[in-house]
């Protein structure tokens, strides 16, 4: 069996500790360029599903409550697949049991 992957549009909403609104707005409007996303707290954004009041609440993150828009296919295009490679042995099932 073939593996495909496709770039699909989400919706997300971000959270930006700041003294201030007008902190927070440059703090998003540097946001533009595209993000790596990561589970890890760490990274640049984490996703966190910490609580507002939680102390350990990133500085700014996302939260896991995201929603899927289907395929981005810009202007009408058609959608665009690209097959992956799947290392040798892991595309076959196995009747070996």
């Amino acid at each position: 069996m073939n593996l495909y992957s496709l770039d699909i549009k989400i919706c997300a909403t971000a959270y930006i500790k700041a003294e201030t609104e007008e902190e927070a707005l440059a703090i998003a409007q540097g946001m533009t360029d595209s993000i790596e996303l990561q589970t890890d707290e760490e990274k640049e954004i984490a996703i966190s599903g910490r609580q507002y009041d939680d102390p350990d609440l990133p500085d700014i993150s996302i939260s896991p409550a995201i929603t899927f828009h289907g395929p981005w296919n810009e202007g009408g295009s058609d959608i665009s697949l690209s097959e992956e490679n799947i290392p040798s042995g892991e595309d076959e099932d196995s009747d070996d049991e």
